[in-house]
C-alpha cells in the first residue's frame, strides 16, 4: 500500500475518532449548534441569576449525545468571566463510590487549579488545604489522602492557563506532560476508594459532610481570590460508569453538592430525567436534557434537518484537519445519520469504521456500501445484547413510542438501545439498526 495512502487515512481516521472530545479552543471551528443546545441556556442562567453560585444543574442525555462538547462550549464561552474547573468524573471515580467521593474530587481539583496560580506566599490555598485535610480525616480518610489526590487529580482535570487564558489541550498538559495519564487516574481512584466515601450519608457522617463542603468552599474562595474570577465547576463523565447502580450510588446524596459556593454543572445519563431530585425546586438541582439529534419523525420517516446537522458536524471535523468533506459520499452520510439514531458518537463511529473498510480497499473515499457493511456488523452486535424479554420491551417501545415503567427500560435507554427524541413531543424509539429486525420478529 502506498505510504501516502496510509498517511491520508491516518489523518482522516484521527479526525473522525468518535472518542476524542472537543477541546474548548476547538469549539469555534468544530461546534455545530442545535436548536435545543443547552450551552446557551446555561450561559443565560448564569447571566441573569442574582446569585450565580446557586446555579446547580444536571445535564442529561444519551451516552455519546454531545454532553461533553456542550460543556467544552460553555467553558470556552465563559472563560473571560469564570475560572473554569472541568473534571472527568468517569476517569477519576472508583466503582461504587458515594457522593462524598465527588465532593472530595472537586475539592482536590479546585486546590490543584489554585496552585497553578502560584501565589507568592501560598496562603489562601494553604489554609483551604489544611481545612480540607482535617475534614477528610473526620470521616476516617488517612491524613495523606488529600496530598495524594492533589498530586494525581491533574489526570482528570482541565482548566484555563492563568498567564494566557488559553485552554489546556489535554490531560497530559494539565499534569505537566506526565508520561502516563492512566497511571495517575488509577492512583486517584485508589485514594477515593475508601469505605468512608463509598456509602450513602448516615446521621454520623452528615455533619462531617457539612465540614467537607465548608472546606471545599474555602478552596473555591481561594481560587476566586487568586484568579480574580469566580469558579465554575463542570463535572463530566458520570455516564462512563459501569452501570446505573454505580451512578445511583454516586448521586445518592447529591443535595450535599448544592452547598458549594460555585455554579456546578453535572452531566449524567438520560435516565436521570425521571429522577424527582432534579425537578428544579428551590435549593435543588435543575435539569437540562440533551436529546438525540432528530434524525427521525415519530412515524419513522427521515428528518432531513437532523441529517443535515450531522453532515455539517462531519464537514467541520474533516475541514479542520485540512481534509475535503467530499471524501464521504453524501448518500453514505445520510445513511449513517439515520442508522445512528441521532447519537453523535455513534454517527462518527459508523463513518470511522467505514473509513477502515475504504482503507482496506485502497480507496480514498467512503461510499454507501461501506456504511451498509458497518451497519450490518453493528446490528449483529446490538442483537447479541438482547434476550426475549428485552426484545418484547423494544417492540412495545416501537409500537407505543413511550418508555415503559420498567427497570429494564431504564437499562436499555442507558445502553442506547432505546433512543430519546424531542422533535414535536418527547418520544422514544428502539435503536434504528434494530427497527426492521424487531418489526419482522413480531408474532403474527
Amino acid at each position: 500500500m502506498p505510504s501516502d495512502l496510509q498517511t491520508f487515512w491516518r489523518t482522516t481516521l484521527a479526525a473522525l475518532d468518535p472518542m476524542r472530545p472537543l477541546r474548548p479552543d476547538e469549539t469555534d471551528a468544530m461546534y455545530v449548534a442545535r436548536a435545543d443546545a443547552p450551552s446557551g441556556d446555561l450561559t443565560r442562567r448564569l447571566a441573569i441569576q442574582p446569585d450565580p453560585t446557586s446555579v446547580k444543574l444536571l445535564l442529561c442525555g444519551a451516552r455519546g449525545s454531545g454532553k461533553s462538547t456542550e460543556l467544552a462550549r460553555l467553558a470556552h464561552q465563559l472563560n473571560d468571566q469564570y475560572c473554569v474547573v472541568h473534571v472527568d468524573l468517569g476517569a477519576g471515580l472508583p466503582d461504587r463510590c458515594g457522593t462524598l467521593a465527588i465532593l472530595a474530587l472537586l475539592g482536590a481539583a479546585t486546590l490543584r487549579a489554585a496552585d497553578d496560580w502560584r501565589a507568592p506566599d501560598g496562603a489562601p490555598q494553604d489554609t483551604a488545604r489544611k481545612a480540607l485535610e482535617r475534614s477528610l480525616t473526620t470521616i476516617g480518610a488517612p491524613a495523606e489522602t488529600l496530598g495524594k489526590l492533589i498530586g494525581a487529580v491533574g489526570s482528570v482535570i482541565a482548566w484555563f492557563d492563568p498567564p494566557t487564558g488559553a485552554g489546556l489541550g489535554s490531560a497530559g498538559k494539565a499534569i505537566g506532560h506526565a508520561a502516563d495519564v492512566g497511571q495517575q487516574a488509577a492512583a486517584l481512584r485508589r485514594q477515593l476508594d475508601h469505605a468512608s466515601m463509598a456509602n450513602a450519608l448516615s446521621r454520623d457522617t452528615a455533619e462531617a459532610a457539612d465540614a467537607i463542603v465548608a472546606a471545599v468552599n474555602q478552596a473555591l474562595d481561594a481560587l476566586h481570590s487568586l484568579s480574580g474570577r469566580p469558579p465554575l465547576l463542570l463535572a463530566d463523565g458520570l455516564d462512563k460508569r459501569v452501570d446505573l447502580d454505580d451512578i445511583k450510588a454516586a448521586l445518592a446524596d447529591v443535595d450535599v453538592l448544592t452547598g458549594l459556593r460555585a455554579p456546578l454543572v453535572l452531566t449524567g445519563p438520560i435516565t436521570l430525567r425521571h429522577d424527582p431530585r432534579f425537578r428544579g425546586l428551590p435549593g435543588r438541582f435543575a435539569l437540562e436534557s440533551l436529546p438525540n439529534v432528530g434524525v427521525r419523525r415519530p412515524d419513522g420517516g427521515a428528518r432531513h434537518d437532523g441529517q443535515k446537522l450531522l453532515a455539517e458536524l462531519l464537514r467541520r471535523r474533516l475541514t479542520a484537519r485540512g481534509l475535503d468533506a467530499a471524501l464521504v459520499d453524501p448518500s453514505a452520510v445520510e445513511l449513517a445519520a439515520g442508522m445512528s439514531s441521532g447519537i453523535v458518537r455513534e454517527f462518527l463511529d459508523l463513518i470511522c469504521k467505514a473509513g477502515e473498510l475504504a482503507f482496506d480497499a485502497d480507496r480514498r473515499t467512503i461510499e454507501r456500501p461501506d456504511i451498509e457493511a458497518v451497519g450490518r456488523r453493528r446490528r449483529l452486535e446490538l442483537q447479541g445484547y438482547l434476550n426475549e424479554g428485552s426484545i418484547k420491551l423494544l417492540q412495545r417501545v416501537l409500537d407505543k413510542r413511550v418508555l415503559p415503567a420498567d427497570p429494564l427500560a431504564d437499562v436499555l435507554l442507558y445502553e442506547n438501545l432505546i433512543a430519546c427524541y424531542s422533535n414535536g413531543d418527547a418520544w422514544f424509539r428502539p435503536h434504528e439498526l434494530l427497527v426492521d429486525w424487531l418489526t419482522r420478529a413480531k408474532p403474527d
